[in-house]
């Protein structure tokens, strides 16, 4: 009985040690394959890479170099023969410090501050455009209502300034006192004045809610004859 004990203990340890020998050299095997070959190309970035050992399907998966395309990814590919491992290590950049965030969020936070400000002075140089162009479009209104009632006056000068900060009109009228004084004193004041009112309506009209004054002058010495202005929406005339 001791015998047959013995014999049997001795099998085991025999066929332990055979399947254990078989699990630990399984990774060494080789084993046949049908691979397709078909001129794989592998394109990285747009650009093809030339592969070398050459591409194939086994299996329905296609097998390519892991070092090719890696390397190609930028990555490092090393063999570790001991444990038998390919390890692939990917680059990436060192991460930003907190104090390069804080930079780059000040970066930005001028940028904005920048825009901003472009952005208004864009807004008030197009505002400043448009009220210039208004005010140009006023005052060729004005001189045409002058040039279309007056013009045949040759004898009579109009100068006209328009003041947008004082929110004002200055009209200046000028003729020879010499000449047509005679013709001038012959004039009723109410009539003058009429003719100043006419004036007034027409740049009160292009000129809305704008303080309108000025005088009539001689052209030669400069002598005041008339001041106008407007008080409370009217018209006031002095014969000086």
């Amino acid at each position: 009985m001791k015998s047959r004990k013995r014999t049997t203990i001795v099998v085991m340890v025999i066929l332990a040690s055979i399947i254990f020998a078989s699990a630990t050299h399984a990774t060494s095997a080789t084993k046949k394959i049908d691979a397709l070959y078909q001129n794989i190309k592998i394109i990285v970035n747009g650009k093809q890479a030339a592969a070398t050992p050459e591409p194939f399907i086994y299996d329905g998966t296609t097998y390519v170099p892991i070092r090719l395309v890696s390397e190609a990814l930028g990555a490092t590919v090393n063999w570790d023969g001991v444990n038998k491992k390919v390890i692939v290590d990917l680059k990436t950049e060192d991460p930003v410090s907190k104090q390069e965030l804080e930079s780059l969020r000040m970066q930005g936070y001028y940028k904005d501050s920048e825009i901003a400000r472009l952005t208004k002075e864009l807004e008030d140089l197009k505002k400043k455009i448009e009220e210039e162009e208004e005010a140009a479009s006023k005052y060729k209104d004005l001189e045409d209502f002058l040039d279309d009632e007056y013009s045949r006056w040759n004898k009579i000068s109009f100068k006209y300034y328009v003041d947008e900060y004082r929110k004002s009109v200055e009209l200046i009228i000028e003729f020879d006192y010499d000449k047509y004084g005679d013709r001038w004193e012959s004039l009723r004041e109410r009539d003058i004045e009429n003719w100043l009112k006419d004036i007034y309506d027409a740049a009160d009209e292009i000129y809305d809610g704008k303080d309108f004054y000025g005088h009539i002058e001689d052209s030669v010495d400069g002598t005041i004859l008339v001041e106008f202005y407007t008080e409370k929406g009217k018209l006031k005339v002095d014969f000086l």
